[in-house]
């Protein structure tokens, strides 16, 4: 049987490779032969994530340096949270992780 997780994980695979796909091609109806020239190329990339992951890299960009400055903030209200005991509330958490994920612009 067939759970909503695995259902989830299936469709975002599906729709990750359809947006890699369309950038690529950059046109509705592309004839047979370019059709598969761009399959191909989106093989052989995919081969390499492969090959990267299997060698322990990663694979994706690098994170933006606000995700990354919001990253240390959400670690740093989840870290005061855990071990603070009872002084720190859960309202205060929310607030803090709310205020960690607001993009200033």
């Amino acid at each position: 049987m067939e759970n909503a997780s695995t259902k989830d994980v299936l469709n975002n695979a599906v729709e990750s490779f359809d947006n890699t796909f369309g950038r690529l091609v950059k046109v509705t109806h592309p004839t047979f032969y370019a059709f598969l020239e761009y399959f191909q190329q989106v093989t052989l990339s995919n081969m390499a994530d492969v090959q990267r992951l299997n060698s322990g890299g990663q694979i994706g960009r690098p994170k933006k340096k606000q995700n990354l400055m919001n990253d240390g903030r959400i670690r740093s209200a989840v870290d005061r949270y855990m071990y603070s005991g009872s002084d720190y509330t859960v309202a205060e958490f929310l607030c803090s992780v709310r205020l960690a994920t607001v993009v200033i612009m």
